[in-house]
């Protein structure tokens, strides 16, 4: 929107600006995905990755949680205790 706003202040095209947020995002996307994946395969080339020097803690908590939830299944009423949890920070944030 502040693309948008910026366009019809200054009185360029709004459909050309548009068009350009658009092809920047997909390019941006693109050049993105492709700098991470030639990243992570340098650094994997280089190094035993993960190894005892260098964890990846996050990943073994996602580890952890997906084997929790497939094996498992959530804890009995997890939906309510999140559902209160959101209605708190709603009315929270409403409050203030």
């Amino acid at each position: 929107m502040g693309g948008q706003r910026t366009a019809y202040m200054t009185g360029a095209v709004r459909r050309a600006v548009f068009y350009g947020q658009m092809i920047g995002s997909s390019v941006g996307i693109l050049a993105t995905t492709l700098a991470t994946t030639l990243a992570c395969r340098v650094y994997t080339s280089a190094q035993g990755f993960p190894d005892k020097e260098f964890d990846i803690p996050d990943a073994h908590v996602w580890l952890v949680a997906a084997r929790f939830i497939h094996q498992q299944g959530l804890t009995y009423k997890a939906l309510a205790l999140n559902v209160a949890v959101f209605a708190l920070g709603a009315a929270c944030s409403t409050l203030r």
